[in-house]
């Protein structure tokens, strides 16, 4: 398939990839409505609301704080409104306050009921404190009858200065004794992490610091001898091998056997095998050293030579004799050094390990006092907040008979309220309004996103790679009401409208490429239907017959719904008789321009229905045979048929066509319904596209079109050919 008809399945980003404030305009314009219902709704629903709330009032009284006796306590902050703040609070919320005025007015309760704490909780709710000034606050009361709210409140202001005037409690002596308390057990609490801290310290003095340096240099001293060790063990070894070789060699000249095992060798095999156990115990079988001690006990074992006591003959020990025994000796010398070397051995790797095993206790024992040290620091500053709100404590306590000695008189008795404190109608209305635009301009954003038709012709064209051959403005049904004939044909109507003047732009392209592509039988239709196609066509054809002498001939091949003998006027020439094109392909004589009606210049050739299948009727020979009659009798031929998508009539009528012309509605026609349907035809059989219906006033250049009504179109005719554009 054609690249130019491939299907454009992205969606729709024109408004944010073009966003100006013309394009916003234009959306809300056509979908006005998206965006005034949710307004008009939600701001309906936002007054019904707030009219329904019922009103409340609220009543105060302005009271005045002060320090008699003492001017100097008038600039002490504890006398003011905020410096007693919570003590007026507190007091407001006694039940000794509160109950007496529940139990008068009846307030949240019912008769004979007693004040419970919901009761009480939702009369403090009720009763409101706003300071005014340093020495002035109010206290309010809120109710629906406003004369209600003036007494209750009148009320609880008279409980209030009685309960004021005879409470006398020491809550702050209270508070210094608690922190008093409190600072005694932190200190002890200092203490104690103090001693365990010292006492650690005491314990591990000698073992930190520079003294894991001096275990680490006994280790590395203590390897150190253990590779002297087994460098002197390999040489006495490699002695005690050549001095057993000799004993060998001296035995078999003098035709000795093997009488017993060396007790140096037997004693060398159990340190051996001491240290092997030890090993394991600390390595697995893998490790280097187990290996070690491993090999050196089966080359002991395959190196072993038993000694022998020589027997001396009767002539006494000869010169060989004695060399052997020279070599016994030199071989027990030999197994005491080595004896030796192996104990030796043994200590130094017990020695290593106790400095290792004491080097690694040092980290440990550093974050224990670390850790001792960080609990003595939190107790400390525990008890340093808790010595600083004790002294925070005293001072409130000696300024505490200045709070008791306060005075509070009314400035101002409640008055019966007036205005309502709520509900704020106006603010919700205005809430509603908000919420109303907001959505709406959701929709309006989701609406423009999910609408795939097209607006303008760049639009258009930027879709297929098609040409555009017109724009036609949307046609003011109105003006269609108001004419004579009541027909949607300004071409016949209105002549000098701008409707008329791009359907001659429309002919002239239309005839050019005609005779140019000697293509003179063009379809004319649409994807799915209500594109406008009928008017479109017959516009044209009547525009194509007034801009030239040639023959012009509109068929109406829509059998079944035909509409031009509908929309052309009554009293046109031949067009009065039920017989059109289903008398006129069972006729199979020639044909003739007297056969068919006349509007103008133009030859019309009506559709008409009947009984049989329209198919049937356009698949039969004689519809083909009419077609070629038809092309010697006109220049141009235009027809006029169904939609494509539901229906089959245009696929056999575009066989029978040279062309194929689109008819697309702006803000109807949807991208993937054209897509769709083209895909029907051969790319080269489609001349082209014509957008119908397209709004001009708020075009960009709809200011050329403007101009031409203006300057062109006489103060008469300008009621007629203005166009009403959505």
């Amino acid at each position: 398939m054609n690249d130019r008809l491939a299907p454009n399945q992205a969606p729709r980003q024109d408004l944010i990839e073009s966003f100006s404030l013309l394009s916003v305009l234009d959306v809300v314009r056509r979908r006005k409505f998206l965006l005034l219902a949710p307004i008009i709704l939600s701001t309906g629903i936002a007054a019904y609301n707030a009219s329904q709330v019922a009103l409340v009032y609220q009543a105060r009284v302005l009271l005045a704080v002060d320090a008699p006796g003492d001017q100097t306590l008038r600039f002490n902050p504890a006398t003011t409104v905020a410096g007693n703040a919570n003590r007026i609070r507190e007091t407001l919320n006694q039940r000794s306050v509160l109950e007496p005025v529940i139990e008068e007015f009846g307030l949240f309760v019912g008769p004979g009921q007693p004040v419970g704490e919901r009761q009480l909780n939702a009369m403090r709710q009720s009763v409101g404190l706003q300071i005014e000034g340093a020495r002035t606050f109010h206290l309010t009361f809120a109710n629906r009858d406003p004369e209600k709210a003036a007494q209750v409140v009148t009320r609880v202001v008279e409980q209030f200065l009685s309960d004021m005037g005879a409470r006398r409690q020491d809550s702050a002596a209270v508070r210094v004794e608690v922190l008093e308390a409190e600072s005694q057990r932190a200190e002890q609490e200092m203490l104690a992490r103090y001693t365990a801290m010292e006492n650690y310290e005491d314990q591990v003095t000698g073992t930190l610091g520079d003294d894991l340096t001096g275990y680490l240099a006994s280790v590395a001293r203590t390897n150190a001898r253990l590779e002297a060790n087994k460098s002197e063990t390999t040489t006495a070894e490699l002695a005690r091998d050549q001095t057993l070789f000799e004993i060998g060699e001296y035995e078999q000249l003098l035709g000795y056997e093997p009488t017993q095992t060396s007790p140096v060798i037997s004693s060398q095999r159990r340190a051996l095998e001491a240290q092997l156990e030890q090993a394991r115990d600390r390595y697995t079988d893998q490790h280097p050293e187990v290996q070690r001690i491993q090999a050196e006990i089966a080359r002991l074992d395959d190196g072993t030579i038993d000694a022998v006591v020589p027997s001396t003959g009767p002539g006494g020990p000869t010169a060989l004799e004695f060399r052997l025994i020279g070599l016994r000796v030199q071989l027990a010398n030999a197994d005491r050094r080595l004896e030796g070397l192996y104990e030796e051995r043994q200590e130094l790797l017990t020695a290593q390990e106790q400095y290792l095993a004491m080097a690694d206790t040092i980290p440990r024992r550093e974050e224990e006092l670390t850790r001792l040290v960080r609990d003595h620091e939190l107790a400390r500053a525990r008890y340093s907040d808790l010595l600083s709100r004790l002294y925070e404590a005293r001072l409130a306590a000696r300024l505490q008979p200045v709070g008791n000695t306060l005075e509070y008189t009314v400035v101002e008795t409640a008055r019966v309220p007036i205005d309502p404190v709520n509900p704020q109608r106006r603010r919700r209305v205005f809430l509603g309004l908000g919420l109303g635009i907001t959505i709406g301009l959701a929709l309006l954003l989701l609406a423009q996103q999910l609408d795939t038709s097209f607006t303008d012709v760049q639009d258009l064209s930027s879709f297929k790679n098609l040409p555009v051959l017109a724009s036609i403005p949307s046609m003011p049904r109105g003006l269609f009401r108001r004419s004579k004939n009541k027909t949607p044909v300004p071409t016949l109507t209105d002549r000098s409208s701008i409707a008329s003047e791009q359907f001659r732009i429309l002919a002239v392209r239309l005839r050019d490429m005609i005779d140019r592509e000697f293509s003179h039988v063009v379809l004319f239709t649409g994807s799915a239907g209500g594109e406008g196609k009928t008017t479109t066509v017959l516009n044209t054809a009547i525009a194509l017959s007034q801009i030239q002498d040639e023959r012009v001939l509109l068929i109406d091949a829509d059998l079944r719904r035909p509409r031009v003998r509908l929309y052309l006027p009554a009293d046109s020439e031949g067009l009065g008789a039920d017989e059109g094109l289903r008398d006129l392909l069972k006729d199979k004589n020639t044909v003739s321009p007297e056969m068919f009606g006349r509007v103008g210049n133009l030859y019309v050739l009506a559709g008409t229905t009947g009984t049989s299948d329209s198919i049937d009727e356009i698949v039969s020979p004689d519809a083909r045979k009419l077609i070629s009659r038809l092309r010697k009798t006109f220049k141009y031929i235009l027809i006029d048929s169904p939609p494509v998508l539901p229906m089959a009539d245009s696929h056999l009528l575009a066989e029978l066509s040279d062309r194929v012309v689109f008819v697309v509605r702006a803000r109807r026609t949807r991208r993937e319904t054209l897509a769709r349907a083209l895909e029907v035809f051969d790319p080269k059989n489609v001349l082209g596209l014509i957008l119908n219906d397209v709004s001009y006033e708020h075009a960009r250049y709809g200011q050329a079109y403007r101009h031409y009504e203006k300057q062109y179109l006489s103060k008469s005719r300008k009621v007629k050919a203005r166009l009403r554009i959505l």
